[in-house]
């Protein structure tokens, strides 16, 4: 347990000076930003620290290793009516590959075992749409609009290395079209996923978006792509039921950033969750709402083979997003 209470101090002073480590210069320099917007209701619920807990579908997303964790097949999808009418969403369907096994770890004693598949698949797609844009010419006037898109189809692949530790990868297609205008790219994220004997603690590391751009929106220009990487720790306290993330998150074209994120989740069919990342500081304007930029909130609720979440995100003067997820696991 010492060893488990080191990690999360550690962890949690890395989010604490995320901003000493701030550069912005190259903010703006990669192609497809929507790939940086977080997948599923309750990992933003949770301030988007989910790469050491991993538990639902959004795993595709935040580390693909935790696909691992079902014991049954699964589909699920979210939406979201984002900033300026734009709209994003996600469907993720998860495939057991075989028969769940038992791991009995040894010295787990009263602590439940590991529920896993021994590897599992799941087929995901990702969407931004951002609806009519006026179109104006040189001296201002509009003379129409357009419209314009991104997607990201991808396939992911999750295994057990050990009976504590999984692998997992995502190899993706983009797609983004803006006007007459188009743009493909190929990527890939890996993910590992680590449980301590404990059977309370996982440890989760992954790294998204590395790839490249196939072809730009004109024929003399290709951006790189946003790589992000996350590592991150997630623990079910013995004495109360609640679970504790913490994150920190480097993407390679903005600063490095750190999330904590909350479940309780009581013996009842409904869980609530709380969340702050240090990534809000990016919206901040200087209003009178600037206290609650970084901050999340959420609920869940689980019957039967049916669960809904709900993530609430309130975004400073910018406004307050909403997304709800839905899943359905047999």
């Amino acid at each position: 347990m010492k060893s488990v209470k080191t990690i999360l101090c550690l962890i949690i002073i890395l989010i604490l000076s995320a901003s000493l480590f701030a550069d912005k210069s190259k903010v703006g320099t990669t192609a497809y930003p929507f790939l940086k917007i977080g997948v599923g209701a309750k990992s933003l619920s949770m301030g988007g620290a989910f790469v050491g807990l991993a538990d639902d579908e959004s795993a595709v997303y935040y580390n693909p290793a935790g696909i691992i964790g079902f014991q049954q097949k699964a589909i699920s999808g979210s939406y979201m009516n984002y900033i300026a009418d734009i709209q994003s969403g996600n469907l993720i369907a998860i495939l057991p590959k075989s028969a769940p096994a038992v791991v009995d770890v040894e010295g787990l004693g009263d602590e439940p075992v590991f529920h896993d598949a021994q590897s599992a698949f799941a087929f995901s797609v990702v969407y931004l749409n951002y609806g009519k844009i006026d179109e104006a010419n040189v001296l201002g006037d509009i003379i129409g609009d357009f419209g314009g898109s991104d997607m990201a189809i991808g396939a992911t692949y999750a295994r057990k290395l050990s009976s504590q530790l999984a692998c997992g990868g995502t190899a993706k297609f983009i797609y983004q079209k803006i006007d007459q205008y188009s743009s493909t790219g190929l990527a890939v994220d890996a993910g590992l996923l680590y449980r301590l004997r404990d059977g309370r603690t996982n440890i989760g590391f992954s790294a998204s978006n590395l790839g490249v751009q196939l072809s730009g929106l004109s024929p003399e220009h290709k951006d790189p792509l946003p790589i992000t990487l996350r590592g991150g720790v997630s623990h079910r306290t013995r004495e109360l039921p609640l679970t504790v993330a913490v994150e920190a998150v480097y993407p390679t074209d903005n600063d490095i950033y750190g999330s904590i994120g909350l479940e309780i989740h009581p013996n009842i069919p409904i869980a609530l969750r709380a969340g702050y990342s240090t990534f809000g500081q990016n919206y901040k304007t200087g209003g009178s709402k600037d206290n609650t930029a970084g901050f999340s909130f959420g609920a869940g609720f689980t019957l039967a083979k049916i669960a809904v979440d709900y993530a609430f995100l309130p975004y400073a003067d910018l406004g307050s997003l909403h997304r709800v997820g839905f899943a359905y696991r047999w």
